[in-house]
This record gives C-alpha cells, structure tokens and sequence, in this order.
C-alpha cells in the first residue's frame, strides 16, 4: 500500500510538472527613451501546448514592481500571439508604442499564457521587470 501511495504522488508530480506553463528569462531594454515607437521582448517558455497563447502588456508599475493596474495605463500590447513551438523555445516580440509615455515613469513587463485545454490562464505575472522612461 505504501508502495502504491508513493508511486501515485510520483506520477502526478510529474504529472503536473511535465504540464506546468511558465514565462521566463525575459530579456528587454530596461531604458527607452519618451520618443521610442516600438520594443522588442524576448522571453523562454516550457509546458505551452498548441492552441496555448500568450499576452504581454508593458504596464506602470507601482514602487514594489507590480503592475498598477488601477491606473489601467499600459503603453504597449500584444495578445492572442502564438507559441513559435510547442514544448518550450524562446520568442522575441516586437510591440509598437501607443501611449506616448513620460520621463520618470516606470513601466513592468506582465504576460500570461491562456491554456487551449480548458481556457484558463496563468493569470498575470513577471512582477519587477521594469523599464524606465528617460528623456
């Protein structure tokens, strides 16, 4: 019994961490000036299946790094991109510039992956990389 126990809590172990979705090894400019049009994020992920998608917004951030999503102030999106494979890879996306932004302001990367299987997503994540406005 003890043996069956064990091997059940293996198997869904790696269950879960064979299927588990995750953001990663974000790589962007952690400056851009106010006249900036378009940025570029490159970011590995594991786990998405097809059908997965992702969404990124470059959000102000709050002093302790999170999104402040009160403000409801982003200055580039991007949703519904597909994975360029399933599995795990690295992307770079490039976003254009919307909301013209200002000198001091501090913006964090958030991103999600919205799950094909079931619908549900990551929620959003990524707290602290930041990128500040200069100029």
């Amino acid at each position: 019994m003890k043996k069956t126990i064990f091997l059940c809590i293996v198997l869904f172990g790696g269950f879960f961490t064979i299927n588990a979705q995750s953001l990663s090894n974000l790589e962007f400019e952690k400056e851009i000036s106010s006249t900036t049009r378009t940025v570029k994020l490159t970011f590995d992920y594991s786990g998405v299946s097809k059908g997965d998608v992702f969404e990124w917004q470059l959000f102000v951030a709050l002093p302790d790094g999170t999104p402040d999503w009160k403000s409801g102030r982003n200055i580039a999106w991007q949703g519904n991109v597909a994975p360029t494979s399933v599995a795990s890879g690295t992307q770079t996306l490039t976003f254009n510039i919307y909301n013209e932004p200002v000198k001091g302001e501090v913006f964090t990367w958030v991103g999600k992956i919205t799950l094909a299987s079931d619908g549900s997503d990551t929620g959003y994540n990524n707290k602290g990389n930041l990128v500040t406005i200069k100029k």
